[in-house]
């Protein structure tokens, strides 16, 4: 009885040596999670988030997909557990992601590069209120409260796309057009 217990020991032992010899060496090479701040700037990666990038028909091919978007500002950093919370203003997914996921945004020198800077439109002022184009409607969805569309707004990439609610696009053209092509939304 007691060779037993004294081999149950030594298997233990010797899988804590195990562990700890993997640990170093597995160690070795990885880097350090990249430090980011609250106020810095990133690009997140689009790879947990392709539906967000097929357009309605679903005949856009993966490999044309963008692999990061953004620029997106970091609110909250949570070193303990290498994670950021974005703000992600036209989006409904949750804003927190691991630092494997984003990378430090570096924005264009024009000295270097003059043409590739990205203009962001500006709002226009419409019956008093600052309001964005609607470029189209992409898709719509039916909900418990009527049905909402994926608008794209004019200037804005698609990492801007945002699911609208029917009675907050009354009355607009790029609502008009879609339901003249796809009848079945109605």
């Amino acid at each position: 009885m007691k060779d037993i217990f004294l081999n149950v020991q030594e298997a233990k032992d010797n899988l804590q040596v195990s562990k700890i010899s993997q640990a170093y060496h597995a160690n070795k090479k990885r880097r350090d999670d990249p430090l980011f701040a609250v106020g810095d700037w990133v690009l997140l990666n689009t790879k947990n988030r392709v539906r967000i990038f097929k357009n309605n028909e679903g005949k856009r091919a993966a490999k044309w997909f963008p692999v990061f978007d953004g620029p997106y500002k970091v609110t909250h950093c949570n070193p303990s557990s290498s994670t950021v919370t974005l703000d992600l203003p036209f989006s409904n997914i949750f804003p927190t992601f691991h630092c494997d996921r984003v990378k430090k945004f570096i924005p264009n020198d024009d000295s270097l590069y003059p043409h590739r800077a990205q203009v962001v439109p500006e709002p226009m002022e419409v019956d008093g209120e600052m309001e964005y184009f609607v470029d189209k409607i992409i898709d719509h969805r039916k909900s418990r409260r009527g049905t909402k569309y994926l608008v794209k707004w004019t200037g804005f990439g698609e990492d801007h796309n945002e699911w609208m609610d029917a009675k907050d696009l009354a009355e607009n053209e790029a609502v008009d057009i879609y339901l003249r092509d796809h009848p079945d939304a109605a």
